[in-house]
């Protein structure tokens, strides 16, 4: 798959396992992209509020240090400046609850981990990434 541009990701993730796990898909996909990585909701919020480049996608875990990840989902799609970045739900929760809850306040998607090559070029090219 050839993409037309460098896609820019944030990623939010505490457990650094997953954390690896999802960055060798990333590189594994073949895709050009850059990453920011945050091990909380607090830190990744200051980062996107802080004047940078938005980035086309943000992939939140849902149990996070300091701020639950869709309390920062919440944040970011009633934020007028940053609503429009791609949010997906990427965590180890497959709880009715969260899912429900995740789509009411505006992500575009959810996945389980661990999150795989396959699975991202799907996220991609079903949020029209690429």
């Amino acid at each position: 798959m050839i993409m037309a541009s460098k896609i820019s990701i944030v990623l939010v993730e505490d457990e650094e396992n997953d954390l690896i796990m999802t960055k060798r898909a990333f590189n594994q996909s073949g895709m050009d992209y850059s990453v920011e990585s945050f091990t909380d909701g607090e830190q990744a919020l200051d980062y996107l509020r802080g004047g940078c480049d938005l980035p086309d996608l943000i992939l939140i875990d849902i149990r996070l240090l300091k701020m639950h990840g869709l309390e920062l989902l919440e944040i970011i799609k009633k934020d007028d400046r940053l609503k429009g970045i791609k949010a997906v739900m990427l965590t180890g929760s497959d709880s009715d609850n969260h899912i429900d809850r995740a789509f009411e306040l505006g992500a575009e998607s959810y996945s389980i981990k661990p999150l795989t090559k396959d699975r991202f070029l799907q996220l991609i090219d079903e949020l029209n990434l690429n």
